[in-house]
């Protein structure tokens, strides 16, 4: 069987950056990002 959700490489980087600078600057941080 196939893998139904396929992510692009480009979404998969940005889920990965994404992860890795919350843990690194935190959800105060995150909410003045946003």
């Amino acid at each position: 069987m196939k893998k139904q959700v396929r992510y692009s490489p480009e979404v998969r980087e940005r889920v990965v950056m994404f992860l890795h600078w919350i843990k690194h600057c935190g959800h105060g941080e995150l909410i003045h990002h946003n």
